[in-house]
């Protein structure tokens, strides 16, 4: 009785089957001839030609591009500090170059003025002194940009109204840029300043300047790609081994806070603060 009860089921399945094969208006379909064409077939021409509705990409944020004191910038940008009677308007940096141009390049000269950075005691250049800026943008993969850019000053002499002896420096950099969204980003570089001369070669070993600076929007302020309130911090270190400091110390800091006011990309003001300078300003118009 329990095997009977078992295949009762297994009994009623096949007698159900054996009845649909045998009814004249079953649901079973004859089998279709290999000579014949398929019955249903993909109109492969037509889904080429379909346009796919894709989800659109992310709009990238327009965070705007501080220059920072004393530092060389990851994205193409003339530094602080140098004066030219021949530059340029300003334009906006989030417009694309044609490509016929040489939009990875950029060379900027003119008059060294260093109230308009944070110039150091012991900075190479000043007044009197020539500076020329050229860069290379490396990479710009969108929010990070990596570029070199090879610093250099040199005396404009007596005949120019400047200083008519003095050193010619070199300061090679590795600069690197990235954006976060929203306004925040970081920036930070490698680099050395090398005096130009017979003893060029000997001067390699001796150090190296570094930097990492973070910007942020002030909260509760509105801002947009060129215009807003901005706070930043730059952590400013410069490495030494040949023991040139008189107090030993291979490495030493410097920590700027400070904030830039931003109208638009041809007018902006940024204010810091460091245990060399009070108060230094830039104002760009």
């Amino acid at each position: 009785m329990r095997w009977r009860g078992r295949g009762f089921p297994v009994f009623l399945t096949v007698a159900w089957l054996a009845y649909g094969e045998a009814s004249p208006g079953s649901a079973q379909t004859d089998p279709v001839p290999l000579t014949e064409p398929p019955r249903y077939f993909l109109d492969y021409a037509m889904l080429v030609r379909k346009e796919w509705s894709l989800l659109d990409a992310t709009t990238p944020t327009r965070t705007p591009k501080l220059q920072m004191f004393r530092m060389p910038s990851g994205f193409l940008a003339a530094p602080l500090g140098l004066v030219s009677e021949d530059d340029p308007p300003p334009e906006d940096p989030f417009v694309k170059a044609d490509e016929d141009d040489l939009a990875f390049m950029r060379i900027t000269y003119g008059n060294h003025v260093p109230y308009l950075d944070m110039h150091k005691r012991g900075d190479p250049g000043g007044f009197g002194y020539y500076k020329i800026h050229s860069q290379m943008q490396i990479f710009d993969l969108g929010p990070t940009n990596v570029s070199v850019a090879v610093q250099a000053v040199t005396p404009m002499g007596l005949q120019a109204g400047g200083v008519a002896n003095g050193p010619t420096v070199l300061s090679p950099a590795l600069a690197c840029f990235h954006d976060f969204g929203d306004g925040a980003a970081v920036h930070a570089f490698i680099g050395q300043h090398i005096a130009a001369n017979a003893r060029w070669r000997e001067q390699l070993h001796t150090g190296f300047n570094c930097g990492l600076a973070v910007q942020h929007p002030v909260p509760f302020t509105p801002f947009s790609a060129d215009q807003g309130l901005f706070v930043f911090l730059q952590a400013m270190a410069q490495y030494r081994t040949d023991g040139f400091r008189a107090d030993g110390r291979a490495t030493t800091w410097d920590v700027i806070p400070g904030l830039q006011y931003r109208l638009n990309n041809a007018c902006w003001m940024s204010m810091g603060l460091s245990r060399y300078h009070f108060l230094a300003w830039t104002w760009q118009y």
